[in-house]
């Protein structure tokens, strides 16, 4: 069970002396209200393995057993209905398939959670790239696009990756809350200290 110390006003991340590439989190304090856009990698990152190069399609996920394939669905749902509780908004930055990608999550949550507004991958509209390959300007192209549709600052994004290349050139384009989760573990911790006002109880595993 994910627990947390007693609320604190902010979230403060220790100096270090690492060069920006080697550093899991940024130096900077930041609270759950600096927060607008929550963004996910989808393969590696909320899912263990990588749907993509395993070659899924929409068909196979629902013949699976498709709720062991999440890294921690059971925390990413309460996650969910935290960020839905303060209006903040949540989406999918992949180089994967966006059919594949809808069949998972219109499973673990349903319907009309995610769809073409929260998830964007190479070929969504205005992209104009294929799923399944890397675009030019690498997934900075796709946060900006998320952040033009869901009307917020890069500084107000805070985006999880397991890819460190990705992370080091979102940092370089000003997507200052960017964090390596090659660590499972990492993105809950992380939200857990950003969110100051949870208690032990929410985060609870059904």
């Amino acid at each position: 069970e994910a627990k947390t110390s007693s609320p604190s006003a902010s979230a403060s991340a220790s100096v270090s002396s690492k060069k920006p590439e080697e550093e899991e989190i940024p130096v900077m304090e930041f609270t759950i209200d600096r927060i607008k856009l929550v963004v996910w990698d989808f393969d590696y990152t909320l899912l263990k393995l990588h749907s993509l190069h395993e070659g899924l399609v929409p068909e196979d996920i629902a013949a699976r057993t498709w709720a062991d394939d999440f890294t921690d669905l059971p925390f990413f749902r309460k996650l969910i209905d935290y960020l839905k509780s303060k209006n903040i908004g949540f989406a999918i930055a992949s180089f994967g398939r966006k059919d594949v990608i809808q069949a998972y999550l219109d499973l673990a949550f349903g319907e009309g959670v995610w769809g073409d507004r929260n998830i964007w991958t190479p070929s969504h509209a205005g992209i104009g790239g294929t799923d399944g390959e890397m675009l030019q300007y690498g997934k900075n192209v796709l946060l900006e696009g998320l952040c033009e549709e869901f009307k917020c600052e890069k500084t107000q994004v805070m985006f999880f990756d397991d890819d460190q290349a990705n992370i080091v050139a979102a940092r370089t384009a000003n997507f200052e809350l960017s964090f390596n989760v090659a660590r499972p573990s990492m993105t809950e911790l992380i939200m857990l200290e950003a969110s100051q006002g949870f208690g032990p109880n929410d985060w609870e595993r059904a």
